[in-house]
């Protein structure tokens, strides 16, 4: 876009993007950058090109502008589509290091909570939306192929950057598999858990829910004092009316984002460290399988509850088991039956 705007002698900056240059004039230089990407797609050799922007931005009214859109959708045609996302605090703490955000937000402590958590959630679901739209698919009756994009993932940035080499150049190789835990456990139990994750990602791609520590948000207010009126996470000190008017939005993208991503891999692998039963673990299993996505588990306790052994099976096989390494071959030995579509 910068590039556009030079040529229209602009010069486009963040802090003047929206201030001096009209909505009209960015959806033209948006719509130039666009065309420019897909003839430098058309001219290159290489086998992978990533594009990467903004499918919308908010401003600190609450309105929004696309920076993608359909017509754009199709000039790129991409085969994979990735929301890029991250907790509500690390994408605070970006936008108050930021001049721009920092000059709007002045008296406030930068965007709120609640403002922040609509903007990632339109942001994917747009991005779904248009994946969905855009679907490849055959059709048997005019004997023809239409759209082009076969695969849809909601990424959290605090994944490694392995994963994310391996999603976009060996997600036709390897399995794709979403973990599931009880994350509510003290730092040992939760060591176990990355240690079984970094295990499994030698040879699987492993989608960690997570990533996305926003649940911290909320056990931090539910451990406040009554007459606490702050409460600090990490160095970002956040009002306690900033926080209540979140609360529910944090919770309700929690389930919606983790069976987003459930939706997205080729299997779920429990790995359930504590004895009790897990609502979130449970929630997730029950719409795996009410998803047909075969459940793999570790339960390293006897006597495990009749509905966990209920849905961890294959038809009549078992698929829950009480050591990692014998978790870890099952998983091997299916993974040839277990690769799936993503949208």
């Amino acid at each position: 876009m910068q590039k556009a705007a030079e040529r229209a002698g602009k010069k486009l900056e963040e802090m003047n993007v929206d201030s001096l240059f009209s909505k009209q004039e960015r959806e033209k230089w948006r719509d130039e950058a666009f065309n420019e990407i897909k003839q430098e797609i058309e001219r290159s050799d290489k086998h992978y090109h990533v594009v990467s922007t903004t499918c919308i931005f908010y401003y600190a009214d609450w309105s929004k502008e696309e920076g993608l859109n359909q017509q754009l959708f199709h000039i790129i045609e991409p085969n994979i589509v990735i929301a890029f996302i991250d907790d509500l605090i690390e994408m605070k703490k970006r936008l108050l290091n930021s001049e721009r955000w920092n000059r709007i937000f002045t008296e406030s402590g930068g965007p709120p909570l609640n403002f922040l958590a609509k903007w990632r959630e339109d942001s994917v679901n747009f991005l779904h939306d248009l994946s969905i739209e855009c679907q490849y698919r055959k059709d048997p009756i005019k004997r023809k192929e239409e759209g082009f994009v076969t695969d849809f993932y909601i990424f959290a940035r605090q994944h490694s950057k392995e994963t994310l080499t391996s999603l976009i150049y060996e997600m036709n190789e390897k399995l794709k598999l979403y973990l599931s835990y009880p994350i509510s456990e003290g730092r040992e139990e939760l060591s176990k858990v990355e240690e079984f994750r970094d295990k499994l990602s030698e040879n699987y791609i492993v989608f960690d829910p997570f990533t996305i520590k926003d649940w911290n948000i909320v056990n931090s207010y539910d451990s406040l004092k009554e007459n606490q009126n702050s409460m600090k996470i990490g160095d970002v000190e956040l009002p306690r009316k900033e926080v209540e008017d979140a609360l529910s939005s944090i919770r309700t993208q929690v389930v919606g984002r983790d069976f987003a991503i459930i939706d997205s891999v080729d299997a779920v692998v429990v790995y359930h460290h504590t004895k009790e039963p897990s609502a979130g673990v449970m929630a997730e299993i029950i719409y795996a399988r009410h998803n047909r996505k075969p459940v793999f588990g570790y339960y390293p306790f006897p006597r495990p509850s009749p509905f966990l052994e209920y849905f961890m099976r294959m038809g009549q096989i078992r698929t829950m088991y009480r050591n990692e390494e014998e978790l870890i071959r099952e998983i091997n030995h299916w993974k040839e039956y277990l690769r799936t579509k993503t949208i």
